[in-house]
């Protein structure tokens, strides 16, 4: 078997991407060695957000049979644009953060990644830059943060240990999936999953329900969490409240007519 191969799982005909995102990377061998990690693991799919020069002679001596990875590597300018081509996003930190956010064990990830397969194209995997990690307002666009234990606070693990761990959990997830038998048309398809937690948010807006950013960072995390069957619960009960409001809202429009 290759294991240069690109890191995938089937359904229905279609391919989970898995993404592994630095961010404002500073140091080019890092990059380098990064590519390597995801390479040795059987992956492809390198972000790259704000970087370093990614393409010289330092991240190619410690890439090592992986600059294909550095060369194919998608580039942007800001993390924002990311967010619109990825589905779901898990940021990784080595430090707990004063404002609140629900942590998981970065043991859990294979299996969050294989329940999400069922509903999204891309999952990404967002890692910090090298001095500082990940900044806030990143962490917060994310929708599950995790941080891999250590014995001790220091020496703490390098971008390119972290990326090595993560893509290495990745590796072992089983690359098949079977069909659901339960899936059907009317349960939310592949691809859904970012309008199923943007429709959560737009009935809180649509029953006034008050809700500032640490709120809807912990709603964005619970939903998370959640299973496919919850998941689906969690959507069919949106749909009927939304549409309970809406007819209610016409009859009573109709009235005052």
């Amino acid at each position: 078997m290759d294991i240069t191969s690109n890191f995938h799982m089937h359904q229905e005909g279609n391919t989970l991407q898995l993404k592994f995102i630095l961010v404002e990377p500073l140091d080019p061998r890092n990059v380098g060695s990064a590519a390597r990690a995801l390479k040795t693991m059987g992956h492809q799919n390198l972000v790259l957000v704000n970087p370093c020069d990614h393409l010289c002679g330092k991240a190619k001596a410690l890439a090592h049979g992986s600059f294909d990875i550095l060369e194919a590597a998608e580039v942007y300018s800001n993390f924002s644009e990311v967010t619109q081509s990825v589905d779901f996003l898990i940021g990784t930190t080595a430090r707990h953060r004063k404002s609140k956010i629900r942590y998981c064990d970065s043991r859990e990830i294979p299996s969050i990644i294989e329940e999400k397969s069922r509903l999204v194209q891309t999952i990404g995997i967002v890692f910090g830059a090298e001095t500082s990690g990940l900044k806030n307002e990143v962490i917060h666009q994310c929708d599950l943060v995790t941080s891999i234990a250590t014995a001790s606070p220091h020496p703490s693990l390098n971008l390119a240990q972290s990326v090595m761990i993560f893509s290495y959990l990745a590796s072992q997830l089983n690359k098949t999936t079977t069909q659901d038998w339960r899936i059907d048309a009317n349960t939310a398809q592949k691809s859904e999953y970012r309008s199923m937690r943007d429709g959560v948010f737009e009935l809180m807006d649509q029953i006034k329900m008050p809700h500032n950013n640490s709120v809807k960072r912990y709603v964005r995390g619970a939903i998370a969490r959640l299973g496919y069957d919850d998941l689906y619960l969690l959507h069919a009960i949106r749909r009927q409240v939304a549409y309970t409001i809406n007819k209610l809202q016409n009859i009573s429009d109709k009235e005052v007519e």
